[in-house]
């Protein structure tokens, strides 16, 4: 060839502008980088499932708590519910007015019994500790009680005051018939000893009540018949002496029958003690039958309020209830019929569930990494990272075969949290090793 051809364009442009230039060098190029790139490139050896967002835990469960039929219903799906707030209320409006009649008992008698007891206190201290009128009457209970007291007191005052009139009056006729008496008992004295002188012919003083009948005697003692004078002095003497005898005998009776000093009243303290005992007996006995009858209303009162919680379910703190039971309005007494989780703001943290096929849970271990792929209310994608925390170690059986359940606990925040809702299904990925792409595809061929 010509070397001058050498030197021109053309020849150069046939040269490297030609099929092996454009094609077949580019093909070794690419060839020699995927060889590379399978060589030292991994790729993540996954199994995927499908999965969903549950609560971590379980707040409660609701249970039923009658046989009657629901009238109200409030349970929804992810409803968020307050502590407290009414979620089922049973047939039974009887029962409410029953529970508000023992708790208006209940009230009465707890007030009676206080007015009771400041009765009792007014009864031992002695004074009306009665604030105001209560409806009970028991303050004019106590006034009647005082009016009572004063009386007695008056009644005995006026007892006394009559026997002391007596005594002055006994003691008055007794004084007069103790001086009569003295001066017969002189009397008779004297006549006494006149008897004695006339029958000793002896002296007799001048101031003897009976010295003139002595004298007359010794005028006439010498004349004939003194023997018989004598006889008719002395017979004087004597029916003298019977009749002061018989008188003096006379007031012996009426003193004896004048009466005795009697001794004055002093009972009214026992007399009192004894009405403000029978009065504290009385109000004791009648504290004990209301707080017997208070207990009974106790009673029937706890049994109509737990027959009031049995007709209505509230929730017993925040959360999200999960629905068990939907339709029916009739449920037995103990069946589940919702469960209420957490607040998934307050919370921060669901739990990832997932059910993978039976042919593949030989790769799967605890630890491993799961990934959560979803779409929000929105359309967002959302994805979620975990690590496997529990695998069952027996499958489910399902009519699609058999399944074994893994659950991976999952912290969240705040934007993720808002997100999210219990329930929400995604697709869960299980990242079960790394390797080279060529190792990957030397399996896929030839199954090593």
């Amino acid at each position: 060839m010509d070397p001058r051809y050498f030197e021109s364009a053309e020849f150069y442009h046939r040269r490297y502008n030609n099929f092996a230039s454009k094609i077949i060098i580019p093909t070794f190029c690419l060839f020699c980088f995927l060889v590379v790139f399978a060589i030292f490139a991994t790729k993540e050896v996954v199994v995927s499932s499908t999965g969903s967002i549950e609560a971590y835990r379980t707040i409660t469960n609701i249970q039923s708590t009658s046989s009657k039929q629901i009238i109200v219903n409030h349970l929804k799906e992810n409803k968020k519910v307050k502590k407290g707030e009414l979620l089922l209320e049973y047939q039974g409006k009887e029962g409410e007015i029953q529970l508000s009649t023992l708790q208006n008992q209940q009230k009465q008698l707890e007030t009676q019994l206080a007015q009771l007891q400041i009765l009792l206190d007014s009864y031992q201290q002695g004074k009306n500790l009665f604030k105001e009128k209560d409806a009970f009457g028991y303050e004019q209970t106590y006034i009647d009680y005082t009016k009572q007291v004063e009386t007695l007191d008056k009644n005995i005052q006026q007892q006394n005051a009559n026997i002391q009139a007596q005594n002055a009056a006994s003691s008055q006729t007794q004084q007069a018939i103790q001086s009569a008496m003295g001066e017969i008992q002189e009397e008779l004295s004297a006549y006494r000893q006149a008897k004695k002188a006339v029958q000793n012919n002896t002296g007799l003083n001048e101031q003897n009540t009976a010295y003139t009948l002595y004298q007359s005697y010794q005028q006439q003692k010498d004349q004939e018949g003194a023997d018989t004078l004598k006889q008719q002095v002395l017979s004087q003497i004597d029916s003298q002496i019977a009749s002061l005898e018989n008188s003096l005998a006379g007031y012996n009776i009426q003193y004896a029958s004048s009466g005795v000093q009697q001794s004055v009243s002093d009972t009214f303290e026992s007399q009192s003690a004894a009405m403000k005992a029978q009065a504290l007996a009385k109000s004791e006995q009648e504290k004990q039958a209301l707080e017997k009858q208070l207990t009974e209303v106790k009673t029937n009162l706890q049994i109509h309020q737990q027959q009031a919680k049995e007709n209505q379910i509230h929730a017993q703190e925040d959360g999200i209830l999960h629905l068990i039971e939907t339709e029916n309005q009739y449920v037995a007494p103990g069946t589940v019929v919702a469960q209420l989780y957490p607040v998934i703001m307050k919370a921060k943290k669901i739990k990832l569930v997932a059910y993978i096929p039976s042919k593949d849970v030989s790769h799967i271990k605890k630890g491993m990494p799961m990934r959560f792929t979803a779409y929000d209310s929105s359309k967002d994608k959302l994805v979620l990272e975990a690590k496997i925390q529990n695998m069952d170690t027996s499958a489910t059986r399902t009519k699609q075969g058999n399944f074994f359940k893994v659950e991976a606990l999952v912290p969240l925040n705040t934007q993720q949290a808002k997100r999210l809702s219990y329930g929400l299904e995604g697709k869960v990925t299980l990242i079960t090793h790394k390797t080279t792409y060529l190792n990957y595809l030397l399996d896929k061929v030839f199954n090593f």
